[in-house]
């Protein structure tokens, strides 16, 4: 049985031309979204530099005496506090540009290969990727198989591949804004 469901994932995997249309398109409106988190990206550097700019100014009045040692420590604290802030969003905006591009990479060899991974796989991992390909579950009779519908991935990826590349709505594939 389980080279019969090894052949059967093989017919219901996504095909090779829709997994590249869904990848193009895909691509293309994250490229988009990338320019925008460039943007975001190089505004918060600049942040970052001016709260450095603003320490080092604060240490050089204390220096030469123009503010108290008690008004000067208190500046900055919070300007180390608000530098370590800005310094983690900036890590978290160039964080998110590189894991979604592995994380689709990886994506897109599973779709590719999901019959081979499923074979391969221990057996309680073949229970995940069963429910992943098939969340509806899916069961064998002896004239086939129970359930062809597949999973939100794979339906994407056959809907989005199946369209003509231009005529594609963007709502629901980039990431949304509130991932930031």
């Amino acid at each position: 049985m389980q080279d019969e469901f090894y052949e059967y994932l093989k017919r219901v995997k996504s095909k090779e031309e829709f997994i590249e249309v869904f990848e193009a398109v895909f691509n293309a409106r994250y490229g988009q979204r990338e320019q925008a988190l460039q943007g975001e990206y190089l505004q918060k550097l600049d942040g970052t530099k001016e709260l450095h700019q603003e320490q080092t100014w604060l240490v050089q009045k204390g220096r030469k005496g123009i503010i108290s040692d008690d008004l000067l420590k208190t500046q900055l604290e919070g300007i180390g506090k608000k530098i370590t802030l800005a310094e983690m969003s900036l890590n978290n905006t160039y964080q998110e540009k590189m894991s979604v591009e592995n994380l689709l990479s990886e994506a897109y060899a599973f779709c590719r290969t999901v019959e081979i991974a499923w074979y391969n796989a221990l057996p309680e991992v073949k229970v995940i990727y069963q429910k992943l390909i098939f969340p509806s579950g899916i069961t064998y009779h002896f004239d086939g198989w129970s359930n062809q519908d597949t999973g939100l991935p794979f339906k994407l990826i056959n809907d989005i591949g199946s369209k003509d590349p231009t005529d594609v709505d963007s709502v629901g594939i980039e990431p949304t804004a509130s991932s930031m």
